[in-house]
Order: structure tokens, then C-alpha cells, then sequence
């Protein structure tokens, strides 16, 4: 009765907008991306990629969380090596992440809509051996049909954020049947494993072995991106800020007009969390009248030919966030200044510079208790704070060094986490 209330609810809202999608798709372009894929309508090329029969089937909301999967994904091929992987993702952001760190896979796809023919026919299509799905993915038909064509399914780095677990208590009933589709929890946290047996899961199914994405920050390297910023090398007042959102550009921008003052030569990096927003971060650049460049079309030798002074490099590229950190000498992570909960603070930590990041970190609460209680991490409360919290510290180099260790060495006690999830995915795959 459940299954059949939460499709009629979601056909509900698909029939209006399968009527206006013309519409929809001109006015969020964005939405056009794989607009077929998530109808169960595949190209022959694609459908031909995923009816192999013989699939690992792996599944990510967007970049972030395909992040956490790479890891994952490349460690699993290396185990089964006669086993096809397939990946889909419901966002184009996961779709160009996944181009870039996983090489290991056949073919990646959008997620179909989760109404139960579509995924039914989809699954079929497919028919996975095993499916992995990331995080906070817990579509109900998709993994109902998995199980009926005799998948195992596991969650990977699982976690509860305190919105999505508040729509779930109010459906605790139904939200346990759907959960008792799933064969291993591999959650994050305590927390979030206290969570999981909360809604009725057997013990002997949830395990504690923390977030997989910290694993990916050294194995990232495209010294190629070094090279490029090579006219970086002699400057000591680098800020690399990662994952800011549409919000926080202009407080990120107003503290680095504030640095510039103090000192000149300061280079700001600035990497969007959504690409499609370049064109407002832009907008948001230009009324501070510092020069900024674009990722894209950066030159070093245009850098010495406009500039001596401080500059803007604005990432508009995928998958180089985390080789970046590691020629800045202080990081800030957005998603944090405003109520978004945070991105990877670990991802700059592994590089072995000071992270900063806002009081809005409840989607990583773990790490960023961790860097704060080890002395690696510091707690910025707005934008002044940000500004003078870095002057701070480029006003101190050697207390940048000594926070910055202390960010790496905590950083590097919580890795491991893939390889913890690929030796317990083997025993679950072993009793198919």
C-alpha cells in the first residue's frame, strides 16, 4: 500500500511537469542535461553498455558524492576485474566528476525518475549483481527492484542530515521496509549508525567506517595543474576557497579585497561549487574591480603582463580542487557561511595548510569537530572574521605551518575508510 501511495504522489507531480517541460527546459537549461535518461530512454550505445548482465551497478546524487565513490569504484575493479561497472548520477555535476576520477567505469547514466515502472525497467536493463549507492540515496523503488532481480544492495559512507532525518521519522514505518531492502549499512558516524538501528535495521548489518571521500585527496595529482600555476611559486599569500556557493561569493570576494589591502601580492582561487554559476560569480568579481581570470584561459605570462599585484583565478573546471590545495598556503571551504552544512574539510587538510570554514558545517560535523579540537581547523563567523583570521595568520608564517601540520596529521588518521568498505562489500558479494 506504501509502494503504491508514494508513486501515485510522484506521478502527481511528474504529470504537470511532463506537460510544461518545454517550458521548464528553457527556463533552467541546466534541467536538459540526460532529460531522456531519467525516463528509462537510452541511446542504443548506452543501453548496449548497460546490459552487459554481468554489472556493478554504483549510485550518486552528484559531484560530492561521487567523490566519496571514486575511491571505491577504482579499488573494487582492481578486485573483479570480469564485473562491468555502471554510474549513475541524478546531477550533470556528478556525471563530469565521475568523468574525471573514474576511469574504472563502462558507463555512467542518469538516474530515472523512481517511479516504479521506469525503474523497473531500467534495473532490468542493468540486472546488477550488486548495487552500491552513496550517502543519503535512498530511492524506494530503486531499491525494491533491485532485490527483486536478486541484487545485493549496500550503502556506502551513509548519513542522516537532520532535514532528511526529520522527514523520515514522520514516515518511520514505511521508511524501515524501505531500508530493510538494503544488505550492509556502511555509515559514517555513530551517529548515523545509532540512527539506522533506530529504525529496526539488524545490528549485525550496520558498521562504522567513516567517509571514503578523505581518501581521494593525494591520489588526485595532475602535476600538469602544477606546472601551469608555476608563476605562483614565489608568492606566499595564497587562499584557495573550495565549494563556495551562490551566497557566499560576495562575502569570499569582500574578505579578499579586505587581505589585498594589507598585502598585495595576496591570490585568491576561487572554485564554485556549481559550475553553471560562473557567470554570477563573475558579475559578483567585477564589482570589487579586482583582476580575475578564468581557469580556463589562464596564462602565467598573462598574469605578468596585467598584473604584479593581487588577482582572482576562478575554477571553472571539475576534478582540480583538490591538486589546487596543495599550492595554497591557507584554505577556506564554503558551503559553511551560509546554511548549506558544509563541504569536505579534509580535502584541503590532506595538503597540509590551515582550513577555515563558516559556523554551517553539520553535513561534516565529524571532521570538523576533529580539526578543531586538534588545533588544524578554524571557525570563521562571517566575512570580517574571515578577512582578519587570514591576515592573522599571513601575518604569523610559521603559525601556518604548525596549524597546517596539525591539519594534515588529523586528516590522515581518519583515511582508509575505501578500503574498510571494499573488504566488507567483497563479503557481501561472495554470498550472491
Amino acid at each position: 500500500m506504501w509502494y503504491f501511495v508514494y508513486d501515485f504522489v510522484l506521478i502527481g507531480f511528474c504529470i504537470p511537469a511532463v506537460l510544461v517541460l518545454p517550458v521548464l527546459l528553457v527556463i533552467f537549461p541546466h534541467w536538459r542535461y540526460g532529460v531522456l535518461q531519467r525516463f528509462g530512454i537510452f541511446s542504443r550505445e548506452v543501453s548496449e553498455k548497460l546490459k552487459s548482465g554481468n554489472n556493478i551497478w554504483l549510485h550518486a546524487a552528484s559531484a560530492g558524492e561521487v567523490v566519496s565513490l571514486s575511491a571505491i569504484a577504482n579499488l573494487l575493479k582492481s578486485v573483479y576485474t570480469e564485473n562491468d561497472i555502471v554510474l549513475s548520477t541524478t546531477t550533470k555535476a556528478g556525471q563530469d566528476m565521475a568523468n574525471k576520477t573514474m576511469p574504472c567505469i563502462k558507463a555512467s547514466f542518469y538516474l530515472p525518475i523512481d517511479i516504479k515502472w521506469i525503474v523497473r525497467y531500467v534495473v532490468k536493463l542493468i540486472n546488477p549483481k550488486l548495487l552500491i549507492f552513496a550517502e543519503t540515496e535512498y530511492w524506494p523503488n530503486l531499491l525494491k527492484e533491485a532485490k527483486l532481480v536478486g541484487a545485493k544492495v549496500v550503502l556506502v559512507n551513509g548519513r542522516f542530515s537532520e532535514k532528511s532525518l526529520k522527514r523520515y521519522k514522520i514516515v518511520k514505518k514505511p521508511f524501515a521496509k524501505v531500508l530493510k531492502n538494503i544488505d550492509m549499512f556502511n555509515m559514517q558516524s555513530k551517529k548515523d549508525a545509532d540512527t539506522v538501528l533506530n529504525f529496526g535495521v539488524s545490528p549485525d548489518k550496520v558498521k562504522i567506517l567513516g567517509d571514503a571521500k578523505y581518501d581521494i585527496g593525494e591520489n588526485t595529482g595532475k602535476d600538469k595543474i602544477i606546472v601551469d600555476f608555476n608563476c605562483l611559486n614565489h608568492r606566499e599569500h595564497i587562499i584557495i576557497a573550495g565549494s563556495v556557493h551562490d551566497g557566499e561569493y560576495e562575502e569570499v570576494l569582500y574578505a579578499f579585497s579586505k587581505i589585498v589591502e594589507k598585502y598585495s601580492d595576496s591570490v585568491l582561487v576561487l572554485a564554485p561549487r556549481h559550475i553553471d554559476k560562473i557567470a554570477k560569480l563573475e558579475e559578483s568579481a567585477n564589482q570589487f574591480g579586482i583582476p580575475y581570470f578564468k581557469r580556463t584561459n589562464f596564462k602565467c605570462e598573462k598574469v605578468n603582463a596585467k598584473t604584479s599585484g593581487g588577482f582572482i583565478i576562478i575554477l571553472d573546471t571539475i576534478g582540480e580542487l583538490a591538486t589546487l590545495y596543495k599550492i595554497g598556503k591557507i584554505a577556506f571551504v564554503g558551503g559553511s557561511l551560509i546554511h548549506v552544512g558544509g563541504h569536505n574539510v579534509f580535502e584541503p587538510a590532506i595538503a597540509g595548510i590551515p582550513v577555515l570554514f563558516g559556523p554551517y558545517t553539520q553535513n561534516f560535523e565529524v571532521a570538523v569537530t576533529a580539526l578543531k579540537e586538534q588545533g588544524g581547523g578554524i571557525e570563521v563567523k562571517d566575512k570580517d572574521d574571515l578577512a582578519s583570521t587570514i591576515i592573522n595568520l599571513f601575518d604569523n608564517p610559521e603559525e601556518i605551518k604548525r596549524i597546517g601540520k596539525l591539519s594534515r596529521d588529523t586528516a590522515n588518521r581518519y583515511t582508509g575508510s575505501a578500503y574498510k568498505n571494499v573488504d566488507l562489500i567483497k563479503k557481501v558479494f561472495q554470498s550472491i
